[in-house]
């Protein structure tokens, strides 16, 4: 009934923000919970509270006998807090490997979602980082706000009635009649009555507005930074600086530790780097994968590859302690220079200027082909998306993958307005690090800062075994496109030690 009140009393109005990642909030996850290899979809609600719809597929678990129980819980980033009980999460009608369940998200913020799978193989759990954040408004619409303004209007007269029908007849003999004193007297209880009414309605309405301000406020925007080009030294640096004053302020060691007034708990790496940055052209040709390197996590320095010059936005991807993972952006203007459409790597990191768009298949390696096999489907917003890539030689003959920062592969996901950016993995959306923070979290993490020592000792870099994964020459993300559009996918995978990254265009309906 509460969730059926909270869809009847909004509709909504979107605000295109998330919390990971921009405009596609929903956690997606795909790796081990014992015996069992699952997907979990977690979708987001967009407003805090509210029910999150959660979804577990099993994979290989139709023919089963008895059916596999799946059950689930989410739990606040708490180290002193007690999750939960789990609830039961129900099959789908006609899909016996998929379960849904809807829990209730009572606090945002870092959360996780635990996901329990028992039956004749044995039993298992996993816990799915999932970040709930308020990243929109529900707006009372026209037609329900004129039927309930209809249905209040008849409340306010029947009360107003009630009460002078109250003061002038109800002590009355039956069959007496009303006389010039008691209906005075029933008029002066309506008089009253409207009087006591309309000041209950505005001082409601004084106190939605407060309530409405209050949660505008809330509502999650990443932390601000400023993209810049450093060209003091050589080579040229790209140099994103966060400028939100609550995590400057705590970074600066002259206010004391006592002093932090940031809502947010320290950073750390994911798979090895604090920082993934990704600098790409406004027109989707030009593209790179950075790690730059910082001594306060206030400034992000990082070397520039040989990109041309243009407009270009900088996604900057941290992960913090309690698991909370959000994509700083910032705009950025590249001096003018003038580069032939190239590709190459340095270490872990890497660029990629398109020649022209593709859409099944590339490679930035004169010796590597990346081709994504889509097949016919078409691509529909909100429906898991086939992304599926087959890496070879130009002969076509499979080639070893080398894990690439503990992964067997990697992808990027821009919407040409900008309006989504996502960076994934093969294990899904969900940053290792932040796994890895709820995996070993205990209650004696109540201090800031003793969690994330014991994170980055076991740092994510070698998460691929963590999340299950094999490497082979076949590399696949579990997603779904949040909104229709025009897309540019990045994929990049490692071969004979150096980065392979192919671009692909895609059209979602």
């Amino acid at each position: 009934m509460r969730r059926v009140a909270l869809r009847a009393l909004m509709a909504v109005g979107f605000i295109v923000v998330g919390a990971a990642h921009i405009g596609s909030p929903d956690t997606w996850f795909e790796g081990s919970a014992g015996p069992y290899r699952v997907l979990v979809h977690v979708r987001s609600p967009g407003v805090i509270p509210a029910v999150a719809d959660i979804s577990v597929r099993v994979y290989e678990s139709a023919q089963e006998t008895p059916p596999v129980t799946v059950s689930a819980s989410v739990n606040k980033f708490d180290a002193a807090g007690t999750p939960p009980p789990p609830e039961a999460a129900g099959p789908v009608l006609g899909d016996p490997e998929l379960h849904t369940v809807s829990l209730w998200v009572m606090s945002g913020g870092s959360n996780s979602v635990k996901i329990n799978v028992a039956g004749a193989k044995g039993s298992g759990s996993v816990v799915v980082p999932a970040a709930f954040v308020a990243y929109r408004r529900l707006a009372l619409d026209g037609p329900l706000a004129m039927a309930l303004a209809l249905v209040g209007l008849v409340l306010f007269a029947g009360i107003v009635s009630i009460a002078g029908a109250a003061a002038s007849e109800a002590s009355l003999a039956p069959g007496a009649t009303v006389d010039v004193a008691r209906r005075k007297r029933g008029r002066l209880a309506m008089a009253i009555a409207s009087v006591v009414l309309a000041s209950a309605i505005v001082g409601g309405r004084l106190w939605w507005k407060a309530e409405d301000a209050s949660y505008r406020r809330s509502i999650f925007r990443p932390m601000t930074a400023v993209a810049s080009v450093d060209d003091s030294g050589a080579p040229n640096a790209i140099d994103l600086r966060i400028t939100d004053s609550g995590w400057v302020a705590s970074r600066n060691e002259a206010h004391g530790p006592g002093s932090r007034r940031s809502g947010y708990t320290p950073m750390i790496p994911d798979h090895g780097k604090l920082m993934h940055m990704f600098v790409i052209s406004d027109d989707l040709r030009a593209f790179a994968h950075l790690h730059p390197s910082t001594s306060d996590t206030v400034r992000f320095s990082a070397w520039r590859p040989p990109l041309p010059g243009g407009a270009y936005h900088v996604y900057g991807d941290v992960v913090h302690e309690s698991g909370f993972a959000q994509t700083l952006t910032s705009p950025l203007a590249l001096p003018g220079r003038t580069a032939e459409p190239s590709s190459g790597s340095r270490g872990d990191d890497s660029w990629h200027v398109s020649v022209v768009p593709v859409t099944s298949a590339a490679s930035s390696d004169r010796e590597t082909m990346i081709r994504w096999d889509r097949g016919n489907a078409q691509l529909v917003a909100g429906a898991p998306a086939r992304l599926r890539f087959t890496v070879t030689d130009l002969s076509g003959s499979p080639v070893a993958l080398e894990p690439y920062m503990g992964m067997a592969a990697h992808a990027v996901v821009l919407r040409d307005d900008r309006s989504v950016f996502i960076h994934l993995h093969p294990s899904g959306t969900v940053p290792m690090a932040a796994k890895r923070s709820f995996d070993l979290r205990s209650a004696s993490d109540t201090v800031a800062g003793t969690l994330s020592r014991r994170v980055t000792a076991t740092d994510s870099a070698a998460s691929a075994a963590h999340a299950g994964m094999t490497m082979g020459n076949v590399v696949s993300f579990p997603y779904a496109f949040p909104s229709a559009g025009n897309y540019r996918i990045w994929v990049q995978v490692k071969r004979n030690g150096s980065v392979v990254t192919g671009a692909f265009d895609a059209e979602v309906n």
